[in-house]
């Protein structure tokens, strides 16, 4: 144990002695490494700092940037004696100017629901709202037809239906016509959605929208029924004076105004999942490659390394050290150096990181996550051990007698 100490020693000296005195060789050598852990740690660190911040501000020419949510304060639900009615909704509409697109949701039996159909049960969410929502979140039609106002007004037991549901309850086939039972009561599946699009705090397309009038009916709706107003904001507003007026129509009609909190449209979630895994699958290629050359390039330098120090090796080899020593001598050497380029692309893909975020409408102190430093490590360090293993293995081989004899 302590000869394969010694050896690991020797290694990180001979590594650090090539730094030191070829910076700019060893540079070279390890730059497939840095452009391949610059490109993860930038990549993974915008990604993560994006997933945690709302889009803040509206942007000219995107009217749909942002949607406002809008509950109580304390719970998810409204406050006993003071829920938020349909007639709020109009009158708030009314009251904030800088409102482009509205609509008023209730969801009446809580976020779970559980529900029957085509001989399968399952647990989905249940949703009351107008038919202009589909028009509002760009809702897609698959088989069937949406919710209509004749369905609203004269409160027709009709559902339409998220494709996750449907394939949930195994009616995917011919779900249009279907029986489905909630609460003891039973809904003509009318409609079908587009898969691809994912409305706010809804899972795979798991989803129940009924006609509002049904949702709000005191026979059909539980205790834990809660209401959202949800709308988006016109290009030209100004988000402050919006969030403002909102809040002061609230505490005027509320003892206990509701708390507003920003989150983006769902077209937008969308769209930024769809840009985050094309960043990521360019992430991934780029660094692929990179990593590779600069795995080959630090193997390539340890070869040489071991034709240089052929003689040093045989000798060691004749005054007794063992194969298991010189390997890891050279594997230590070649993780070193790996973990050298591993330095330097985290600090190069920190200074792109900063640059991505300046450029990009975010808010909030930048830092880089932990787990991404210990990737940047744990990558570096076994590209270096993987690509150090050939020439460590041809150190070892070497015969000392015709080594010796040779020189």
């Amino acid at each position: 144990m302590s000869g394969l100490l010694a050896a690991a020693l020797h290694g990180s000296e001979c590594a650090l002695q090539a730094i030191c005195k070829n910076g700019l060789r060893t540079m070279l050598v390890t730059l497939g490494v840095v452009i391949g852990v610059a490109f993860v740690v930038a990549v993974t660190t915008v990604m993560q700092h994006t997933q945690q911040q709302t889009f803040a501000r509206p942007q000219a020419g995107h009217p749909h940037l942002i949607s406002i949510r809008v509950w109580p304060a304390a719970t998810p639900a409204p406050t006993p004696g003071e829920p938020l009615s349909h007639e709020d909704f109009l009158i708030l509409k009314q009251a904030v100017p800088g409102l482009m697109g509205a609509y008023y949701k209730v969801t009446p039996l809580g976020e779970k629901t559980s529900i029957r159909g085509g001989g399968s049960a399952t647990i989905t969410q249940v949703i009351g709202t107008q038919p202009r929502y589909q028009y509002l979140l760009g809702l897609g039609v698959q088989q069937g037809r949406f919710i209509t106002h004749r369905d609203n007004q004269q409160k027709i037991l009709n559902a339409f239906a998220g494709p996750g549901l449907v394939k949930q309850l195994n009616i995917d086939e011919n779900p249009v016509g279907q029986t489905l039972t909630i609460a003891n009561k039973e809904f003509n599946l009318v409609g079908v959605g587009l898969p691809g699009l994912a409305l706010p705090d809804i899972k795979d397309n798991n989803y129940l929208i009924l006609p509002h009038s049904v949702a709000v009916d005191p026979t059909f709706a539980s205790a834990q029924s809660y209401t959202d107003i949800l709308f988006t904001i016109t290009k030209n507003s100004n988000l402050d004076a919006v969030y403002a007026d909102i809040q002061r129509f609230f505490s005027l009609r509320m003892p206990n105004p509701p708390i507003i909190a920003l989150q983006p449209s769902p077209r937008q979630l969308t769209e930024r999942a769809k840009l985050q895994d094309l960043s990521l699958f360019i992430a991934i290629g780029v660094a692929g490659i990179s990593l590779t050359i600069g795995g080959l390039g630090i193997m390539n330098c340890m070869l040489a390394a071991v034709t240089q120090r052929s003689t040093e090796i045989s000798m060691a080899r004749a005054m007794g050290a063992s194969r298991s020593i010189v390997v890891t001598q050279f594997v230590t050497e070649a993780g070193v150096l790996a973990l050298f380029g591993g330095a330097v692309g985290l600090a190069v893909g920190y200074i792109l990181s900063v640059l991505v975020m300046l450029w990009l409408p975010m808010e909030g102190l930048f830092v880089m996550p932990i787990w991404t430093i210990v990737i940047a490590i744990i990558l570096s360090l076994t590209l270096g051990i993987v690509f150090g293993l050939l020439p460590a293995i041809k150190a070892a081989e070497l015969d000392p007698v015709d080594t010796l004899h040779y020189e």
